[in-house]
């Protein structure tokens, strides 16, 4: 069916098609509006391939992955899955719809994009990242590119299309579906290397750093990135450590986890020295400028501290948040285990007592002392 067709068209009686938003090979997303509340959601449709087994058997993966990895995720970096069906031998799903640009879009615009905002929205990409890889068992994106990520007009950052995504299987030996975008996809993603993990969207992420600092197509040049400094000469060294240390081509040399990275962003915006990287010395005369001091003496440094800072105390509002919550179930699991002491046998009461120790011993160590990683 061509794509002009479904403009206008009514889907199951209740969402009219009313404009595309994006098209790849696989699938087409719409913006709809769902004539019974008059909400505007989005639409995508993934039509099957009649002609060849294997493309269907490949659409119906992606349609059953977006809906399993989407409707057991709530964050707001990503959408809300409302309802998934099938309709004249097509797969709908219907999902929350922002406006908004892909940062692929803003590349292509702008061209050169500003530190400041690199940093802003690379913090809020490395949460979304965190969020996923914390889930139980993992979810890996394996698509991460400028072209999925939505710039809101509040500034927020989201990510959409997860037709490839997928939850990490530790005793499995190879990913079911094999995908990947040229230039972003890490190596492992072509197959034959194993199942790939999150450090496969660590690299896709150095790929979509790279591409925001200097604009270059990495489709152009897979695997061998250009050095930022033929690009712009206003970035500090530490943009191109990271860089090269999430675009790694062996998987055990990249950062282990989104928040190394989080970390080492950190770093560059304070120019304090990152592991590894050796600073010269300085002149026995020389003084140190203080922090504080050194951030007024450079705007530029100040905007990317308060980036930074901010991150910082969203980080340490969170884990007080969670302290507060497991010491008050405690205190009520102990005073059950005190009325229960007086009505009930000692053994119930000796159950509650552990019940309250595992909850807050494991919940704190859960939540606390390590927060799940990659």
């Amino acid at each position: 069916m061509k794509r002009d067709s479904y403009l206008g068209r009514i889907v199951k009686d209740r969402y009219r098609l009313l404009r595309e938003v994006s098209s790849t090979e696989d699938e087409t997303t719409f913006v709809a509006e769902d004539v019974l509340s008059g909400r505007t959601v989005g639409m995508r449709i993934i039509p099957y391939n009649y002609n060849n087994a294997d493309a269907i058997r490949e659409a119906e993966i992606m349609f059953q992955n977006q809906l399993d990895v989407l409707c057991r995720l709530e964050h707001p970096g990503l959408p809300q899955v409302l309802e998934g069906f099938t309709e004249k031998l097509e797969m709908f799903i219907v999902t929350e719809f922002f406006e908004g640009q892909t940062l692929e879009e803003m590349i292509e615009k702008k061209k050169a994009i500003s530190l400041e905002e690199v940093m802003t929205w690379s913090f809020e990409m490395l949460r979304i990242l965190d969020y996923l890889h914390s889930r139980y068992p993992p979810v890996i994106f394996r698509d991460f590119k400028p072209s999925n990520i939505l710039v809101r007009p509040n500034g927020k950052v989201q990510l959409i299309n997860f037709g490839t995504a997928r939850t990490y299987k530790p005793f499995k030996v190879q990913d079911t579906l094999i995908r990947y975008s040229k230039g972003y996809a890490a190596p492992e993603q072509y197959g034959g290397k194993g199942q790939t993990d999150a450090r496969a969207d660590i690299y896709a992420f150095g790929v979509t750093l790279h591409r925001l600092l200097t604009g270059h197509d990495p489709a152009s040049t897979p695997f061998k990135l250009p050095s930022l400094d033929g690009f712009r000469k206003d970035l500090p060294p530490y943009w191109q450590d990271i860089v090269s240390k999430t675009t790694e081509l062996k998987v055990e040399n990249r950062y282990k986890n989104v928040k190394e990275i989080m970390t080492a962003l950190k770093a560059a915006s304070t120019g304090a020295p990152q592991a590894g990287r050796e600073e010269p010395a300085a002149p026995k005369e020389a003084v140190a400028p203080e922090p504080a001091e050194a951030a007024k003496k450079d705007p530029k440094a100040s905007s990317l501290q308060s980036i930074a800072d901010s991150y910082d105390r969203e980080r340490v509002e969170k884990k007080a948040l969670v302290q507060r919550i497991l010491f008050f179930l405690s205190v009520l699991v102990f005073v059950a285990a005190g009325v229960l002491f007086i009505r009930m046998p000692i053994s119930a009461a000796v159950f509650f007592i552990v019940a309250a120790v595992i909850l807050f011993i494991g919940g704190y160590f859960l939540f606390i002392r390590k927060q799940p990683g990659a």
